[in-house]
């Protein structure tokens, strides 16, 4: 959004000082003129939504929601507003809200109202106080991860999403998901710690960090694949393994940890397996030219390491034979042809 300038910053500084000091009248006829002006602006629409609840106009504050939503106005908080003032179940047929969500309700509106204003921590709490006094609102719950997330206190959101879900919200799925983004974000300093350790030499602590970045967000690939390197240059390659083997659980297409795996499993002589490995990962349709000749060469190498000659020749033959590397390869298989050299006293 551009900034605010002239009648329409005017208006909407006039309209926070108003609904601040609780002149919700005042405050209404500004917003609704700095919106004249600037209609598009997040900020001013639920400034406008939340006076209207305050002044009790309960379905005209969910139908300015609305509005702003079809005008194009497509904002989380003006979307939950919309939710807010619908409540889930809260209500039987023929009868007004519950007694938990007339507790709930005003909290959530405050805690809105804060997020708008950029006042995390008031957010983060009435956002928590609104949601414990009626679980069935899950769009509070996420008001008080949002809240928490923005100020970067990615393990207190983490703790917090937990409690939350333990109180069984309607929306345990978006929870679930929130949580899993704030364990990606407490993942990075220990990842970045360990990427460290292994430039400084130290692949024990390097693993050791890993380690700690996959369990908090074993969905990431990338860290997954730092782990396995890590232990592999701690000489561990039986554990490496072990996480090759963890991530392919995670993501069984993941060509790079197949390949990895194949290669820590040929180190340690296991050639069959090694194979199953390399083939699946040749098996790969989604593969482009450059990325299955890349595997292709690295089969090749494992073979010729097993000293299965008839694969690494089978696996030559379907490479550029003019190729810098293929010729290489061919140059390694013929040698390992040669039958050995005679006995000699020397």
């Amino acid at each position: 959004e551009a900034p605010l300038e002239g009648e329409a910053w005017q208006q909407a500084d006039l309209a926070y000082k108003s609904y601040s000091a609780g002149r919700y009248r005042d405050a209404l006829e500004q917003v609704n003129a700095a919106l004249k002006l600037r209609p598009e602006v997040v900020r001013l629409n639920l400034l406008q939504v939340y006076t209207l609840q305050k002044l009790g106009r309960t379905t005209q504050a969910r139908q300015a929601a609305q509005a702003a939503i079809k005008r194009g106005v497509d904002d989380p908080a003006l979307r939950a507003t919309v939710k807010n003032l619908q409540p889930q179940g809260a209500a039987a047929p023929g009868k007004g809200p519950s007694a938990a969500y007339q507790k709930g309700f005003p909290l959530a509106t405050k805690g809105y109202a804060a997020y708008n204003a950029g006042d995390m921590p008031g957010a983060a709490r009435y956002g928590e106080q609104a949601f414990r006094a009626d679980p069935t609102q899950g769009p509070w719950a996420l008001l008080w991860l949002d809240a928490l997330e923005a100020q970067e206190k990615w393990s207190d959101g983490v703790k917090a999403a937990n409690e939350a879900i333990a109180l069984k919200p309607p929306n345990l799925s978006d929870i679930e998901a929130r949580r899993a983004m704030l364990q990606r974000r407490m993942a990075v300093l220990p990842t970045q710690q360990a990427y460290k350790a292994l430039i400084e030499n130290n692949p024990a602590e390097a693993a050791r960090l890993a380690r700690v970045a996959v369990d908090l967000a074993p969905d990431v690939a990338s860290q997954r694949l730092l782990l396995v390197t890590a232990l592999l240059q701690n000489k561990q390659p039986a554990a490496a393994e072990q996480a090759a083997t963890e991530a392919l659980q995670e993501n069984d297409e993941n060509t790079v940890m197949l390949v990895m795996r194949a290669y820590l499993r040929q180190l340690q002589g296991n050639a069959d397996a090694a194979k199953g490995d390399f083939d699946e990962a040749l098996a790969q349709d989604w593969l482009d030219d450059d990325q299955r000749r890349n595997v292709r060469l690295i089969a090749i190498d494992g073979a010729l390491a097993a000293g299965d000659t008839a694969r690494a020749d089978q696996l030559l033959s379907q490479l550029d034979a003019s190729d810098e590397a293929t010729i290489k390869r061919r140059k390694a298989l013929d040698e390992a042809k040669k039958p050995p050299a005679k006995l000699t006293t020397a």
